[in-house]
């Protein structure tokens, strides 16, 4: 979409980063999910700020990573254990929660995409640190040494999860002054906290510094949508049952939506597990993704099986009714 604070992205334009492709992919997609009476939520990756190892080439606007490199040079970025900042890589390079530049930045992109189209919600991806060890930068051991003389007994991971909080819930009370009743959701990471010996790989409230239950107790969220397509839980139906019934006991039903891998030669293991979900008291699925289900053909199954019956729209609907005559009074 057109934006003054992110350039276009080179995929969408023959590979040149920041040249209008000369459409706009989400006003069309907007438009047509719409017309088919569907609800259209925008995603954004929160905190990754760049991928790969070859850095932005010049571009209008000034891509984040370029233009916080000139400004803060590589204070902006995580640390490791090491205090080592992240560098390019082959994956993301993320940025830290704790550096105020990038939050406004990101707050500064959801408000605008709030502001200029007529979404639905905000879906946000990422919204955490990218890894236990993150992050021993000087800014963050600074501000917690400041924070812990007023607050004596506050480690870094609390510090760290209030930063991520924060900027959650700032962006909530930012769209809903926008359009109230607009809804935020989360893609959030599929253990909550780590209860289960055959669970390995970090949980989300200590681990990755992401307290998605307190986001819903907060009224920062509407809906979480645990990740319960990584890993072991891929392949185990009894992880995956587990899973969902702790979101949905912690969180309530009405704010889970199943995370469910569409990458399975069987189509009738997707529809055991939403029927799984369903049982738990979740209030939906999340499919991963389109261009899975697309690739192997389920879209017929989905119809004519588990999605045979409409949804409840997530909207309640005196929120629809207000979001649908702000959106009319733009037009």
């Amino acid at each position: 979409y057109p934006s003054a604070l992110e350039p276009w992205a080179a995929r969408l334009s023959g590979g040149t980063l920041g040249q209008h492709p000369g459409w706009d992919p989400l006003a069309v997609a907007v438009a047509e999910a719409h017309a088919r009476d569907l609800e259209l939520h925008a995603w954004i990756n929160v905190y990754p700020a760049w991928l790969g190892v070859t850095p932005p080439t010049p571009a209008e606007p000034e891509p984040m990573a370029t233009r916080f490199n000139r400004l803060y040079g590589d204070q902006w970025v995580v640390w490791d254990r090491q205090q080592q900042p992240m560098p390019l890589n082959e994956q993301y390079l993320w940025a830290n929660p704790g550096h105020e530049a990038a939050a406004d930045q990101i707050a500064a992109v959801g408000q605008d995409i709030a502001a200029r189209y007529l979404i639905d919600g905000l879906h946000l991806d990422n919204v955490r640190y990218p890894d236990w060890e993150y992050s021993r930068d000087p800014l963050t051991l600074e501000q917690v040494a400041l924070a812990q003389a007023v607050e004596p007994g506050l480690d870094r991971k609390e510090w760290q999860r209030r930063q991520v909080s924060q900027l959650v819930g700032r962006l909530r009370s930012a769209i809903q002054r926008i359009k109230p009743g607009l809804w935020q959701s989360a893609a959030v990471w599929p253990v909550y906290l780590e209860t289960w010996d055959w669970w390995s790989a970090g949980d989300g409230y200590d681990g990755f510094c992401q307290d998605s239950i307190g986001w819903v107790d907060q009224q920062s969220v509407d809906l979480i949508c645990p990740m319960l397509y990584l890993a072991s839980i891929t392949a185990d139906d009894a992880q995956y049952q587990a899973l969902v019934e702790d979101f949905v006991a912690r969180a309530g039903g009405d704010h889970v939506a199943a995370g469910i891998s569409a990458d399975y030669d069987d189509f009738a293991v997707i529809a055991r597990r939403i029927d799984m979900a369903r049982a738990a008291g979740a209030a939906g699925q999340a499919i991963l993704s389109y261009g899975v289900v697309n690739q192997r053909g389920y879209w017929e199954q989905f119809r004519g099986g588990p999605y045979a019956q409409p949804a409840r729209t997530l909207l309640p609907e005196a929120s629809r009714r207000r979001v649908g005559e702000l959106l009319q009074g733009q037009q």
